[in-house]
């Protein structure tokens, strides 16, 4: 398990547990309260079945990896520590599944057989009222993943070996890949674009307009908003990042759903999928870790991948917490192959080609001439040209 953002030294310190994806460390360790680890300890479910008696360790903690879900004490092999499958009751929005459930920590996620766009919208219609007042995200794939956990761990967790348990690491923890290595050289990339088409634009933009433009890039370098705008565009353009994208439209997630995305040699195809897809939705809450592209970037910006895809960038995935981004799904739904899916985005509107994505652009010239590292890095560039 590659964690991001975690220091070598600290990974060297970690121990393995009886439960699969499950550390030992040292609980004063200076660098825990850091690295996304839960801030309640030894937190249950009310349909745990924990015994009465239960061994703590003196100067240890163990953690889920997964969630960064601490304990300071040896689970029971049949704790069941995040609810009993079949004990959890079924909330107003769990009646909705027609395909079991998918397990997370303390609640479970119902499974939706469809096939049809409309189906999907006369469900969300009715969900909504049952979700918590935050916008919906989606995340379309064309096949799921889930958690490789062992029976033991998984009745250990959930109560039952046959538990689902949604994945979705960050890019960086799947390819194992360092991202301080990578962030450096890219937010250099982007100054350097940036002023490139900046030196387009004179002339063609009032003096006034060309220089609001400048001073808001030099202020926007400063702030945090850099940081995520950059995340955000490499995750879309093929980088290894700490999070996942999602979009704000239905139908964009529903496309990923229904095409599977092959680059061969820079060049983008996309086939239908001929599986059973999933379709999540999520309500992230409204904070740092889920941003709207559009909402940070800096002003005069062009319109690039990420616009054409309605894209927001989910930052979670970082530090003893790998999976967390599956705590925001609430709804997983799972697209008939045959199915009815109207007025989808084409492939050609989500991946503008180099003529009208200048980043885009700018990427390959990049990918042909830069030096080592970056250039190692854009070997997953792909897009239509």
């Amino acid at each position: 398990m590659n964690f991001i953002g975690v220091p070598s030294q600290t990974k060297n310190q970690l121990k393995p547990y009886k439960l699969k994806n499950f550390f030992k460390i040292d609980k004063d360790h200076g660098g825990l309260p850091g690295l996304n680890i839960r801030p309640y300890i030894n937190e249950l479910s009310p349909y745990a079945q924990m015994p009465t008696s239960l061994e703590s360790f003196e100067n240890e903690v163990i953690f889920d990896g997964c969630y960064g879900q601490a304990y300071s004490y040896d689970l029971p092999l049949s704790g069941a520590i995040y609810g009993k499958s079949d004990c959890i009751p079924n909330e107003e929005i769990d009646k909705l599944s027609n395909y079991g459930y998918l397990r997370v920590p303390f609640r479970k996620i119902p499974r939706i057989r469809v096939a049809s766009t409309q189906e999907i919208r006369d469900i969300l219609n009715i969900a909504i009222s049952y979700i918590p007042k935050h916008r919906l995200m989606f995340r379309g794939q064309n096949s799921e993943y889930c958690i490789d956990r062992d029976e033991r761990t998984k009745i250990a967790l959930f109560g039952d070996e046959n538990t689902l348990e949604p994945s979705l690491p960050p890019s960086a923890s799947r390819m194992g890949v360092a991202i301080d290595e990578i962030i450096p050289p890219w937010q250099y990339a982007i100054q350097l674009f940036w002023h490139s088409h900046l030196t387009k634009l004179y002339g063609k933009i009032s003096a006034g307009q060309f220089s609001r433009y400048q001073k808001f890039f030099d202020e926007w370098l400063q702030t945090y908003q850099f940081q995520y705008f950059g995340m955000a565009l490499a995750q879309h353009y093929g980088l290894p990042t700490s999070g996942l994208d999602v979009t704000s439209r239905l139908e964009t997630a529903i496309y990923f759903a229904r095409n599977t995305l092959k680059g061969k040699d820079g060049i983008l195809t996309a086939q239908s999928n001929k599986n059973e897809a999933v379709l999540y939705v999520l309500a992230p809450k409204e904070d740092m870790y889920v941003q709207a592209f559009d909402a940070v970037k800096t002003v005069g910006f062009p319109l690039i991948r990420p616009d054409k895809q309605d894209a927001y960038f989910m930052h979670q995935g970082w530090g003893f917490a790998n999976n967390q981004t599956v705590n925001r799904i609430v709804l997983a739904f799972y697209l008939d192959p045959d199915g009815d899916y109207i007025d989808l985005p084409t492939t050609d509107e989500l991946f503008p080609s180099p003529n009208e994505d200048p980043f885009y652009s700018f990427l390959l010239n990049i990918q042909r001439n830069s030096p080592v590292p970056l250039k190692s890095y854009l070997e997953n560039l792909y897009g239509v040209v």
